[in-house]
């Protein structure tokens, strides 16, 4: 199999997870949440968060799929860094070790609960 196959079957497996029976998962997951999870995009500098979900937008599953790629999935903790000074676009998330930089409106596809504070 060669990188392109196994790219492209990756991909494949990915967006299974946002149709079918891997999206009830997904929302049965958010339901069962004690809190209501809420959009990446609504969080400030310094909070820590947990993946709970992410938007059913069809038109947008290619770009989920990135995200998977680049280790947003279910329950990763992550930490928002940084906004931008003016308009607060884009922020900067760290997750997995890795520092990404997204627009709020693709921020705002991932949602996420606070993690609680440490005593």
């Amino acid at each position: 199999m060669s990188n392109d196959d196994e790219f492209s079957h990756n991909a494949q497996d990915h967006s299974t997870i946002l149709t079918g029976e891997g999206w009830i998962v997904y929302k049965l997951r958010m339901v069962l949440n004690s809190e209501a999870p809420q959009k990446l995009g609504s969080f400030g500098p310094g909070s820590m968060l947990r993946i709970v979900g992410f938007s059913p937008e069809a038109h947008l599953q290619d770009f989920l799929i990135r995200l998977f790629e680049i280790g947003f999935l279910l329950g990763e903790e992550l930490e928002i860094l940084h906004d931008a000074p003016l308009g607060r676009d884009p922020i900067s998330v760290r997750i997995k070790g890795g520092v990404y930089a997204l627009r709020r409106e693709d921020a705002n596809l991932v949602l996420v609960s606070p993690l609680a504070a440490a005593c």
